[in-house]
């Protein structure tokens, strides 16, 4: 009878400890997915692009008073928006090298990797 009393006491106690470990599981599982949902973009699946500066203009935000937003036109010619804070600012007409990052769902954004060649007065947009 004693034997029996501890065998159901223990199994009592694994039940326990398998719905606690079970909960954790589904709250780490549960974190991993929004900070999967929130940071989705891995940065070794880069792709260098290149474009040229059309617009510029000031932006304040969170990345402080010298923040740019660029507005660059790529060399397949879709135009996109580039935040910046740099101590130089790419001039409209220069052309630069841009890293594409794209998350899961295919959404891509762009970082400066450098400037390529900076304009000179005669250069014409196309």
């Amino acid at each position: 009878m004693n034997r029996e009393l501890n065998r159901l006491i223990w199994k009592d106690r694994a039940k326990t400890i398998a719905a606690v470990i079970g909960v954790l599981l589904a709250v780490i599982a549960f974190f991993m997915l929004i900070f999967s949902l929130m940071f989705p973009v891995s940065l070794r699946d880069t792709e260098k692009v290149e474009g040229v500066v059309i617009h510029h203009s000031k932006h304040q935000s969170n990345m402080g008073p010298g923040a740019v937003i660029l507005r660059i036109r790529l060399v397949d010619g879709q135009e996109v928006s580039v935040t910046t804070k740099r101590k130089r600012t790419p001039k409209i007409g220069d052309r630069i090298q841009l890293s594409q990052h794209k998350n899961i769902w295919g959404h891509s954004f762009y970082m400066i990797s450098r400037v390529l060649r900076a304009s000179s007065a005669k250069t014409a947009i196309e």
